[in-house]
């Protein structure tokens, strides 16, 4: 026992930095948990505010909105996405003149000075016509959609120039908006970096104090050299088992606090796997209960529909009974 007092003594040490070291480590866990909780909590304030800002100023924004209920209502024409070339649909109106023009040239034969000059036009206004891709008919429809599209708007009093200014106005404000939206985001933001520095400052001579702690046990573990650090936690248990004299040495006291931890894990684990048939058994006796209970009302029920039926047939037969005794008497009355 006196061999073995120093490393008894030095497993008892172990013990405590170990379990020092594991409560300092979960005070330091639950240290920063709440310093991120209420870092959370700061952020959601500030986030809270800037989306009750922006609510009423989109509430502000959409009330000074322009009204273009007869703009959304009425579409623009477009022409296939391009808007018709009035240029290209003169060339065009040009082209089909020098065409008719060649044509009474020919018959009425006017020369042929004046036809070739009527061919130049028709060819210099065909070839730019066709690279320009216009036609006349074009500029003619869109202009009549355009007409429409104007009398629809107009039929429901809308006014472009009030529309214009009310735009300029709004696009005014919503500059405004933005810029003020700007500023609050700015100040918002700096006010939650306050608030998580004050959340820091709150908790940081605490989480220095444990960051310390843990920096001293972990060097301190370091220079253990009586167990393995895989061993450290059963550090207690070996000097209990060479303090008891059930080991004599630390290889044997270490050998025998293994073996009973994986006793003790086997056991754990039968017991888990005994609550774990139990639990399906407890399940099986209540599937079969309910079971019982469902087939015990079917049974009733079928007894009291086959009561009932009884019963009917019972009434039946009275009646049927009781008819054939009337009309026995009224044949006896007759045949007096």
């Amino acid at each position: 026992m006196s061999d073995n007092s120093t490393v008894i003594k030095e497993l008892h040490e172990l013990r405590e930095l170990t379990t020092d070291f594991l409560s300092n480590n979960e005070k330091l866990e639950e240290l920063k948990d709440t310093i991120d909780k209420e870092s959370k909590k700061a952020v959601k304030k500030r986030a809270d505010e800037m989306r009750d800002y922006l609510g009423n100023a989109s509430r502000d924004m959409c009330e000074a909105m322009p009204n273009r209920t007869a703009l959304a209502k009425n579409v623009y024409p477009k022409n296939d996405g391009k808007e018709p070339s009035k240029t290209a649909a003169i060339i065009g109106l040009v082209f089909y003149l020098g065409v008719v023009l060649y044509i009474l040239a020919t018959v009425l034969n006017l020369g042929a000075g004046f036809a070739v000059l009527i061919s130049a036009v028709v060819l210099f206004g065909g070839i730019t016509w066709f690279f320009m891709n216009g036609k006349a008919t074009d500029v003619f429809d869109w202009q009549k959609k355009f007409d429409e599209w104007h009398k629809k708007v107009d039929a429901e009093n809308f006014d472009r120039e009030k529309f214009l200014e009310n735009s300029r106005a709004y696009y005014d404000k919503f500059s405004t908006f933005k810029q003020e939206a700007d500023a609050k985001f700015e100040l918002l933001n700096n006010k939650l970096e306050v608030d998580v520095e004050a959340v820091n400052q709150k908790y940081a001579d605490e989480l220095e104090r444990l960051n310390n702690r843990l920096s001293e046990d972990c060097d301190a573990l370091d220079k253990v050299t009586v167990l393995h650090k895989d061993y450290f936690y059963l550090a207690g248990d070996v000097a209990l088992l060479l303090e008891s004299g059930r080991a004599d040495t630390l290889k044997e006291a270490l050998n025998l606090a293994l073996e009973e931890e994986r006793k003790a894990n086997e056991e754990a684990q039968r017991r888990r796997e005994a609550q774990r048939q139990q639990d399906i058994l407890s399940e099986q006796a209540r599937q079969t209960a309910l079971h019982n209970q469902a087939m015990e009302r079917a049974a009733a029920e079928q007894a009291k529909m086959q009561r009932d039926h009884n019963a009917a047939m019972e009434a039946q037969a009275k009646q049927q009974l009781q008819e054939t005794e009337k009309i026995r008497k009224e044949l006896e009355k007759q045949n007096k």
